[in-house]
């Protein structure tokens, strides 16, 4: 399964607060467009070398995404295929019981894709891209439309920088705004095609 936009702003936002993460069964991991959201600055300083990166798990990957989130602050997973209830609940206990430096933490999980007992399901119902001409230009600047519904069906959203001027996502204002730097106000909307991500914990 490709990893969406959306996944890599919010990994890159993790490494740049200085968090340990991992990214298991993510075998489409773009590490340049990581680099690129980081910035130059959290690369220089050695975000990347926070990042542990398992592409193919195989039929366990269930247990290495567990065992992983006893050492790091958050796991992006793409499963295999379905996931059923009972391989979720072992993993979501594993999450609450990690550790790290000795003290009890619970990592974070994201999937990439529909999980049994997900706290939270994360879309990009709309993304638009600013700074190119009929012909020229060059891109400078994505404003998404991010959608968060809870397991209540409770529905929020917020508009976003995607990326932000460093990288990461930075929220927008809700009216129509003006892009970081020259970038022009006039975006083009397009209906998103960025998979469910789901937020476990």
């Amino acid at each position: 399964m490709t990893v969406d936009y959306l996944a890599l702003a919010l990994l890159a936002g993790a490494l740049r607060q200085g968090l340990w993460c991992a990214a298991v069964g993510a075998r489409a991991l773009g590490g340049a467009a990581l680099a690129g959201l980081l910035g130059a600055h959290a690369v220089r300083a050695g975000a990347l070398q926070r990042l542990l990166v398992v592409p193919e798990p195989g039929e366990r990957w269930a247990e290495v995404s567990a065992v992983l989130a006893d050492g790091v602050d958050l796991v992006l997973l793409s499963p295999p295929g379905a996931v059923s209830p009972q391989v979720a609940r072992r993993v979501d206990a594993r999450l609450r019981q990690g550790a790290t430096a000795g003290e009890r933490h619970r990592a974070a999980l994201l999937v990439l894709g529909p999980w049994p007992s997900a706290r939270a399901v994360l879309r990009v119902d709309r993304l638009g891209w600013s700074g190119l001409g009929t012909g020229t230009g060059h891109l400078l600047a994505g404003e998404a439309v991010v959608t968060a519904e809870d397991r209540t069906r409770r529905v929020r959203t917020a508009r976003v920088w995607l990326p932000a001027d460093e990288g990461g996502l930075a929220p927008a204002s809700a009216e129509s705004i003006s892009a970081p730097a020259a970038a022009s106000a006039d975006l083009d909307w397009s209906p998103s095609r960025t998979r469910r991500l789901t937020a476990v914990a």
